[in-house]
């Protein structure tokens, strides 16, 4: 049955922004205005339905409404579950379990692609968006409850923390994923603007279609820098502000206290020295890297984004 509802997009479906039409296909069903194959949406891994999975769903688009833009013709959902942003490694070993709930994030299993949305700690929505286009995946799995993309590009992403209660359903639908063996020029996870919808171009902090600017790392990297916490206010994530300004601003007046002392400088107080300027240290590196990490998501500078419309755009801009 899943390998009968699930399509491919062409490359130009993918690439190109969905245009504003009064032609809507034909579909099963609709869950707040947006297409969905329901058969798969509020069934469990043995095909049946359960009003408990519906309910769950249905909460879940409450969280997504703005998702009905970034469809694509004939696009229709088939699943969505809670996980957490992707990590490198040395993200994970210098924050640990601290902010995990700052990597929250929706995955949208649709007809077409994987959409990446990270959220808040309350699961809403950060004005990021990104996908992972089936035709990109060499290899998908679950591990426990962890879902692993190896993508044709040679990178892979680890999503974790999916929910309990989907991680069997999301088994199940994984081997009908129309992957493709062979692609030109695959990529992987890409971001799309939360304006426009456009695929944005990496490393590039400007919507080529709608001219939407987003913030930039080196200044995440500055502002952590100079000011205690200042990487995360500028990212307007002010829970992790007031902590890290609290501890910077803690042991700072630390480091001036015992370096007012020493006169002489005694050797236990050089070694408290030493040890608070590395523990200073430490928290600065955590914190740079850490807001960095979220810019990594194209985060607005401003926070209303304002309407947009593809009339607004010169044909120069159009995908």
């Amino acid at each position: 049955m899943l390998v009968n509802v699930i399509g491919n997009a062409s490359q130009t479906q993918l690439d190109t922004p969905p245009e504003e039409t009064s032609s809507a296909p034909v579909l099963r069903e609709k869950v707040f205005g947006m297409p969905v194959d329901s058969e798969i949406l509020f069934t469990n891994d043995r095909n049946v339905y359960q009003a408990g999975i519906e309910k769950r769903q249905r909460k879940w688009f409450v969280k997504l409404s703005f998702l009905k833009s970034f469809l694509l013709s004939g696009e229709r959902i088939l699943r969505i579950t809670p996980a957490r942003s992707p990590l490198c490694w040395y993200e994970q070993l210098l924050t640990g379990g601290v902010f995990l709930g700052l990597e929250r994030a929706f995955l949208v299993f649709t007809s077409y692609r994987i959409l990446h949305i990270p959220t808040d700690s309350a699961y809403a929505y950060r004005q990021s968006i990104a996908q992972v286009r089936y035709r990109d995946i060499r290899s998908i799995h679950m591990r426990w409850r962890t879902l692993i993309i190896a993508y044709k590009n040679g990178k892979t992403e680890r999503f974790g923390g999916i929910a309990f209660r989907e991680r069997k359903k999301i088994k199940q639908l994984l081997p009908a994923l129309p992957l493709m063996k062979q692609v030109l020029q695959p990529v992987g996870r890409r971001h799309l603007c939360p304006r426009c919808t456009a695929v944005l171009s990496e490393r590039t902090m400007r919507c080529r279609r709608c001219e939407l600017s987003f913030k930039s790392k080196w200044v995440a990297g500055l502002m952590a820098l100079l000011f205690p916490g200042g990487g995360y206010f500028y990212s307007r994530l002010f829970f992790p502000w007031a902590i890290f300004f609290v501890l910077e601003a803690l042991l700072l007046s630390m480091l001036v206290a015992v370096g007012a002392s020493l006169v002489p400088v005694g050797t236990d107080r050089s070694f408290l020295l030493g040890g608070l300027i590395l523990v200073w240290a430490g928290i600065k590196a955590a914190g740079w890297i850490h807001a960095g990490h979220f810019f990594k998501q194209y985060i607005p500078r401003k926070s209303r984004l304002g309407r947009w419309s593809p009339s607004m755009a010169g044909a120069k801009n159009r995908y």
